[in-house]
This record gives C-alpha cells, structure tokens and sequence, in this order.
C-alpha cells in the first residue's frame, strides 16, 4: 500500500518467529478496497507487549481476559484466521507511512484506528458536554467573525455561480 490512510480488513493473523529465533511478534495482515495487501506486525518482547495487546484488544477486537493472554496467543499462533479472535469483518483505517530501517525503506502501518476515529482525542460524551460551553463568553467572537462575513443570501434570492 502507498503513503497514506486507507479502510481496510483483516484477511489473516497468527504468531511470526522473529530472525533471531526469539522474538515472536503477532502479524496482521490487511487488504484494502483495491485489494492491496500490507502487514502489522506486533512484537511480543517485553518492551512492546503492553502496546501490542493494546492494539489487539482496542483495535482488532481481542476479546479476553488477563488470564487468557497466553492460551490466546497460542490459539493464534496454531490456528491463525481460524482461531476468530480476532474481528475481520471490522473496517479500520490504517495510517501507511514510509519506514527506513537498516538503508531500506519500505511502507509500513504506523497507526491503526477506527473509522472516523481522530487519533489521540476523546469524544466528549453528551452529558459532559451539557452546559460546559456557556461560560466561555463566546458570544461577541461570534459577533465579530458574523460581522466579516459576507451577508448569506435570502431564500428567494438569485445565487450566481
């Protein structure tokens, strides 16, 4: 996949054996509408796993509880696809950027989000959001910017193009 955002599904998982015969790492891979393929790996060292189960249980619809973590991870690593931990009927938007690693540089996932989700920010809930703006006193900034603008026509009126 290019540089950039794109809606994808999961198509496969399971558990990759990294170079150096320790390292193991989930792999996702992904396919876009345009049926182009591209591959999340997530590593499983103890620097990493804490983000790497984050993504899996927030993102890709790990469903378990924090004594499963390891009998789950078997049944990936065994039965892949076929294990269903993971959702693949989920669109999520992955963020493609490119990664230059050793002289190389290849595309790679940076970031995997919901759809429409904005990375790093919270939906202020409705109930949260009752009343919280009125003491702001945004009242004559609105004054002032509606004061700038151009008149919007009436219903009736000719709009040129």
């Amino acid at each position: 996949m290019n540089p950039g955002k794109h809606i994808a599904k999961i198509v496969s998982y399971g558990i990759s054996l990294g170079k150096d015969g320790k390292s193991d790492s989930v792999f996702v891979n992904f396919q876009n509408e345009a049926k182009e393929e591209i591959t999340w790996f997530g590593s499983l060292s103890t620097a990493a796993a804490e983000y790497t189960l984050k993504t899996l249980i927030q993102n890709l619809g790990l469903m378990i509880g924090p004594d499963e973590v390891g009998s789950a991870l078997e049944r990936i690593a065994v039965d892949g696809i076929d294990s269903g931990l993971l959702n693949t009927e989920k669109s999520l938007e992955l963020v493609v950027e490119p990664d230059t690693y050793n002289g190389k540089t290849r595309n790679k996932i940076k970031y995997i989000n919901e759809v429409g989700a904005v990375r790093g920010f919270e939906k202020l809930a409705a109930e949260k959001a009752k009343g919280r703006f009125s003491s702001l006193n945004l009242a004559g900034t609105v004054a002032d910017l509606n004061s700038k603008l151009p008149t919007p026509p009436k219903k009736g009126d000719d709009i040129p193009f």
